[in-house]
């Protein structure tokens, strides 16, 4: 398992950086998070890989810096990290890239990448579509807690996916999807693991 933090002073510039972030201070909070990604702050390079791999908040999507920082946080060890470096291989095209390190992230506990091999192959993203591959993909993610992955098994199961009898199950999966994910934003509002 990675050190995240090696001091007390870098916890302290982790939760300002993240606290600027949330008051909307992109540029001062980018500036913490950047002086910690360079002393190997893991979840520093995570969070700029994927703030440079999305382009969100008045940061432009760059895949060089997003690939440079993500790649060095799943060297690591950050299971986030390698699911992110799929996000970006699927973005520049690279499909088979994509599903291994979804696959691997997946075997190491990472729900989110079994739920994007699910949503790959249910909507023919890059392979070809396949319900059957995206029901096992979506079943393993939901198995993990992921509750995109429980809302989309239901709504597979609604649309008669494995026949009638499974409607009232897929009924039941859908409320319940709904309310775990409520209580989870409740608990949680900054929480992301569940939900990516």
């Amino acid at each position: 398992m990675p050190v995240i933090m090696d001091s007390y002073t870098e916890r302290d510039m982790l939760i300002q950086a993240r606290d600027l972030y949330y008051s909307g201070d992109i540029e001062e909070a980018v500036k913490c998070y950047m002086q910690l990604a360079m002393k190997g702050n893991v979840v520093s390079q995570e969070f700029l890989g994927g703030l440079y791999l999305k382009g969100e908040k008045g940061v432009g999507i760059n895949l060089v810096e997003a690939n440079k920082w993500l790649t060095k946080a799943a060297d690591s060890g950050s299971v986030k990290a390698r699911y992110l470096l799929g996000i970006a291989a699927f973005k520049r095209g690279s499909v088979s890239d994509a599903v291994k390190l979804f696959s691997s992230a997946g075997k190491d506990g990472y729900s989110a990448g079994y739920y994007q091999l699910g949503k790959m192959y249910y909507f023919g993203s890059g392979v070809t579509r396949d319900e059957d591959k995206a029901y096992e993909w979506f079943h393993k993610a939901a198995d993990m807690g992921h509750i995109f992955a429980k809302r989309q098994l239901s709504i597979m199961l609604l649309k008669g996916y494995r026949g009638m009898l499974y409607v009232p199950r897929g009924m039941i999966l859908f409320i319940t999807s709904i309310l775990v994910g409520i209580r989870s934003a409740i608990k949680d509002p900054y929480g992301e693991t569940t939900f990516d």
